[in-house]
């Protein structure tokens, strides 16, 4: 199995602020960012954006 980079984003929806992660092939996380059982990051966890991540925030707007 290949480890896929996960790539992270905070995006304002209409629904409020969430916590977006995906690989390169699929979203993996969305949640409130203030959830009391959050995901815990990993340290090689990137922030930024790829085109799931895109898509995704395209979708909810």
């Amino acid at each position: 199995m290949n480890a896929s980079t996960i790539t992270f984003a905070f995006h304002e929806s209409p629904v409020g602020e969430l916590f977006l992660a995906a690989d390169d092939d699929a979203l993996r996380i969305i949640e409130f960012p203030q959830n009391r059982h959050q995901v815990k990051r990993l340290p090689d966890w990137v922030e930024g954006d790829n085109a799931v991540l895109q898509e995704t925030r395209r979708q909810l707007d």
